[in-house]
């Protein structure tokens, strides 16, 4: 169980961390709504006045089409897994195609490679701030 203080806490602390106050937030919202990552949007999105984009089922594997989504809603914070994470941004690398909306890529939820985190950065990192939530889960 999450108390109403704790959840209050941590948005803060993203809002602090991830800058939020710096720009209108724009997240892509992937997870279901079952699952502990969507009160984290929740409270991203409404905590600092922003917008949910809400991704649909259908697109959620289908790279161009998530990537188009992406640019056509400006979206700004972007969070998922490492195995959709990496994919998805390999896939913009490789196409060469601008992702300069994107301010905040946080990947969760499960371990990611330390070789495909340190490529995220070289590719991103100019662009946007790569953030590990699983920042002692590294293989």
């Amino acid at each position: 169980m999450v108390a109403h203080s704790q959840l209050l806490n941590v948005s803060y602390g993203w809002q602090k961390e991830y800058r939020l106050k710096e720009f209108h937030v724009r997240l892509l919202q992937l997870a279901s709504y079952a699952f502990d990552v969507f009160i984290g949007d929740l409270a991203r999105v409404f905590l600092n006045g922003g917008t949910m984009i809400i991704c649909p089922n259908e697109l959620k594997l289908d790279l161009p089409a998530l990537y188009r989504l992406i640019v056509q809603h400006n979206v700004n914070i972007f969070e998922s897994t490492p195995q959709l994470v990496i994919q998805l941004m390999e896939y913009i690398h490789k196409n060469r195609l601008s992702i300069e909306c994107l301010k905040v890529l946080i990947i969760g939820s499960d371990t990611i490679k330390m070789e495909d985190y340190r490529n995220l950065l070289v590719y991103f990192n100019k662009t946007c701030r790569v953030i590990n939530c699983n920042y002692r889960d590294w293989e």
